[in-house]
């Protein structure tokens, strides 16, 4: 791997939603060995759009958002939840007994 993608492949600060999917969706194309032009033959999507939604550049459909998650045999949401790295402090801290709560009912452990 290029020392520029390992290079892009470091979270900048997710302050988005745009900029999750953009980093979400990079990281498993790649871990998927896909091109950007493979990911949208796949998805039935030009690859400039794909490379537009990478650089969070534009905002997406749900149609969209489905499609690009089908090809990379995924779960939208799986493209939307912040990777852990991405966390806050704050999102790090021991949960509070109401999240905890919260967690469990999302059958997270605390």
């Amino acid at each position: 791997m290029s020392a520029y993608l390992k290079r892009s492949l470091i979270p900048r600060p997710l302050s988005s939603l745009r900029d999750v999917l953009a980093y979400n969706l990079r990281v498993s194309r790649l871990a998927r060995g896909l091109s950007q032009e493979q990911l949208g033959f796949a998805a039935q999507l030009d690859r400039t759009f794909i490379s537009q939604v990478e650089r969070a550049r534009v905002n997406i459909s749900l149609d969209n958002l489905d499609k690009l998650a089908r090809a990379l045999a995924l779960d939208a949401h799986e493209l939307l939840h912040p990777p852990f790295s991405a966390w806050t402090p704050r999102q790090l801290e021991r949960p509070s007994k109401q999240n905890a709560v919260n967690l469990a009912a999302d059958g997270v452990e605390a």
